[in-house]
């Protein structure tokens, strides 16, 4: 485990110990008080014995519950949980029913409010508290590790009695009743709602503790802070209001959470909130269905924002597994290539040197066939030298950083025609420009690979007794796919290519035999260096051609474009007219 999740597992589990010892302490300080008659409490602290005997009861079972969980003793905190969800449940029942169980003043009478028609009863949004803190409590005891439905049900819960006891307390600090007694004559008292906080915390704490990756990039506060401050303004607002809507920011803090079903943890703890708000609002001067048709539609609001957040991160994490992939396949491809750079090339250089020491020693002893073999041998090394070096080429173009700068394509053509001065002399070869070429924003390096390479292909493969390679610049030009702006194009007079190979020759080492008569040399890298190189540039590159009449490739780079400023090199370029076909 890295030290930063033992770091979080430390923090989380201080923080349950710390908010289980504050709720066993709350609860047993009550249960004296109750027990010591205490008339000088009575009038000292006249809201401390809101806090019913029940309740005392009830908080030091959550606080030992969750000792009990935490240190695997699971019997325990089941127990614990019953219990809970038991007193809590009844109670609710007695309010949703009109009925009285008596239970409220079983172990304890109320004697300081001998006028309460409830006496002894704790406040509808303590039973539901202490019955969502019961269910996460059993839930929490059954396994060491939970399934994602277990640990969405836990946090919903955990963040609805959260909500609930913060609402509490900022209803006290505000004077709004409702936010604490939800139209009861009981009420959820300030220690009693700061109880709630600290069993919440603690359960949160534990949850988390249970999980293998880190929680949220966001401090947790945040989402707490937003349920309890929505909540108060729906409790404090009339029915007929739309404030549930304020619920929305909330669901999209799970962005920041680890975990992706932390966008329905957040979807059913705002619905329950909601649901809770309804029943504890004042009640307004509108119709029943209208407020049941407000809530119903905030409801459907939260999850459909759920439910689109939760495509969004879906895709986030394809995407991020698709990035971890590539990145996998390109070290992985690097590990290749150092391999291909250094292990492969050294047995190659040792039968090429073998083979040259056989010529040369052996020469004499062996026949003529056997010396046809060996130069035959060395040749076949040395083509493979030459193949691993394209291969390793070519895997590190797609990652190379492009060095852009100004470049003047018209200067690159005249370095191209002098470094290819003899082979053109020797085809009786010319490169044209019939206008000058604008300057462009490009990696000149590449882009002078992507015309060398175009140039070379256009001189090579031509059958005319005089090959013409015209070099030029289109404003916009008409594709299959549609128009495309300024856009480059190589045109020769050669032999052409068939329709069928227009893709085949930008596969890596294809190279097309019958293109012409004689054996040329090469490894069929060229255009791929080309396609690749053009497509860093945001560009693409396709053909057109005719057998016997010659071909056009055109590309463009989607490159900035400078003004087209006459070149200091266009005395060398040849402006002379030349015949089109296609849609060159």
């Amino acid at each position: 485990m890295s030290p930063n999740k033992i770091g979080q597992a430390r923090a989380f589990h201080v923080i349950t110990l710390v908010t289980a010892s504050l709720t066993i302490l709350i609860g047993g300080f009550m249960v004296i008080a109750w027990h010591s008659h205490s008339e000088w409490l009575w009038v000292t602290f006249p809201g401390l014995f809101q806090m019913k005997f029940n309740t005392s009861l009830a908080f030091i079972a959550g606080g030992a519950g969750m000792f009990a969980a935490l240190r695997g003793h699971e019997d325990y905190a089941r127990a614990a949980g019953g219990v809970l969800f038991f007193l809590g449940g009844v109670t609710l029942i007695q309010y949703i029913a009109g009925l009285n169980f008596h239970i409220d003043e079983l172990l304890m009478k109320d004697y300081w409010h001998p006028d309460n028609p409830i006496r002894g009863r704790m406040s509808p949004s303590t039973a539901v508290s202490f019955i969502c803190t019961g269910i996460v409590m059993i839930l929490a005891a059954s396994e060491r590790s939970c399934p994602i439905p277990r640990l969405v049900t836990m946090e919903s819960l955990s963040l609805v009695v959260l909500a609930i006891s913060t609402a509490a307390i900022v209803g006290h600090l505000t004077s709004a009743s409702f936010a604490y007694n939800w139209g009861s004559l009981a009420r959820m008292s300030v220690h009693t709602a700061v109880g709630f906080a600290a069993l919440a915390t603690g359960m949160l704490a534990l949850i988390w503790n249970r999980q293998n990756v880190r929680v949220a990039r966001m401090p947790l506060w945040i989402p707490a802070l937003l349920c309890f401050f929505v909540l108060t303004l729906d409790l404090s607002t009339p029915l007929g209001l739309a404030a549930g809507v304020g619920y929305i920011p909330i669901i999209f803090c799970s962005l920041w959470f680890t975990q992706t079903y932390m966008t329905f943890v957040f979807a059913a703890t705002t619905t329950a909130l909601t649901v809770l708000g309804y029943f504890a609002s004042p009640p307004g001067s509108v119709e029943t269905w209208i407020g049941i048709g407000n809530r119903g539609l905030t409801i459907g609001a939260l999850w459909f924002v759920a439910t689109l957040v939760y495509l969004r991160r879906s895709g986030d994490l394809i995407s991020q597994k698709y990035m971890e992939d590539l990145k996998r396949s390109n070290q992985e491809l690097d590990d290749f290539a150092y391999i291909a750079s250094h292990d492969l090339k050294e047995p190659l250089r040792g039968l090429f040197n073998h083979a040259s020491f056989l010529l040369e020693d052996y020469k004499d002893k062996i026949d003529e066939d056997g010396v046809r073999r060996l130069n035959r041998l060395g040749k076949l090394c040395q083509r493979m030298e030459l193949l691993i070096n394209d291969l390793l080429y070519f895997s590190r173009l797609g990652r190379t950083d492009l060095a852009m700068q100004e470049t003047d394509p018209n200067a690159v053509i005249v370095e191209i025609q002098q470094m290819m001065e003899q082979v053109l002399s020797e085809r009786n070869a010319r490169i044209v420009v019939p206008r000058a070429l604008p300057q462009i924003v490009c990696d000149k390096v590449r882009v002078t690979e992507v015309f060398r390479n175009l140039i070379t292909n256009s001189v090579k493969y031509n059958d005319k007794a005089e090959p013409i390679v015209e070099v030029g610049f289109l404003e916009s030009a008409d594709t299959d796919v549609g128009p495309e702006r300024n856009v480059f194009y190589v045109k020769d007079n050669g032999v052409g290519i068939e329709a069928q190979f227009h893709q085949e020759i930008f596969r890596i080492f294809k190279r097309l035999q019958n293109l012409s008569g004689a054996q040329e040399t090469g490894t069929g890298v060229g255009l791929t260096f080309v396609k690749k190189i053009v497509e860093r540039h945001d560009g693409r590159i396709w053909l057109e051609s005719r057998p016997g009449q010659g071909t056009v490739f055109y590309f463009n780079l989607n490159c900035e474009r400078k003004k087209p400023a006459r070149s200091v090199h266009e005395q060398d370029i040849i402006p002379i007219p030349i015949h089109s076909f296609g849609r060159g």
